[in-house]
């Protein structure tokens, strides 16, 4: 296979993992075959660094850039109305920070809403605290929920539903690790086995 082949096949293949946010030099960088171990996973190598962003936390107070900082993190995408994929990733995590906690490599999680205009701090507050009360619910300003969503290349598009939910959202679905200095470091597309996910993360940590 050429050059220009496997170039090819490598930038569609992180396309499709919703990375489309990061400038083509960064694409370039991911790597390209990762071992049968790590299936669903891309690695951000150098590391992705957020840009600088102030949101509402559930708790009512500021959370910015540099409070990510000092632990690794998950952060996820998503609102609370969602009916199906946003639950099941949170009813995975919470499975994935306690096995992490178990192994003495704590994982903090961080939600961050598509819908700021429904997602209230004392919303994302209860719905969190459904599944974790450690989890981290972010919301506030939409255009600096949008910035950081597309720094990410995370996408949303409204859909009108005939339903008491009223409209839905269609978004990425992608799990962002983040190391101890806030930077991203590896995505996740496949996050149903806990399990797998809670060694692939392990491993990750180990790497530095």
């Amino acid at each position: 296979m050429s050059t220009r082949s496997k170039r090819t096949i490598l930038f569609l293949s992180l396309l499709a993992l919703g990375v489309a946010g990061l400038s083509a030099k960064r694409l370039w960088r991911a790597e390209a075959s990762l071992p049968r171990a790590e299936a669903g996973v891309t690695r951000v190598s150098p590391a992705l660094q957020l840009p600088d962003f102030r949101l509402q936390a559930a708790s009512g107070k500021s959370f910015a850039r540099d409070d990510l900082a000092g632990q690794w993190s998950l952060l996820f995408f998503g609102y609370t109305h969602c009916p199906d994929v946003c639950p099941t990733t949170l009813k995975s995590l919470q499975a994935v920070t306690a096995q992490l906690r178990a192994r003495g490599r704590p994982v903090r999680v961080v939600f961050v809403t598509l819908d700021p205009a429904r997602d209230t701090p004392d919303k994302l507050r209860d719905y969190l605290g459904y599944f974790d009360p450690a989890f981290i619910g972010l919301g506030g300003d939409a255009a600096e929920l949008s910035r950081l969503r597309e720094a990410l290349g995370v996408y949303a598009a409204r859909t009108e539903a005939h339903s008491a939910a009223g409209y839905l959202l269609s978004h990425t679905d992608r799990l962002f690790l983040l190391n101890p200095q806030g930077e991203v470091v590896a995505l996740f597309a496949e996050r149903s086995d806990s399990r797998r996910l809670v060694q692939t993360i392990v491993a990750l940590m180990q790497a530095g």
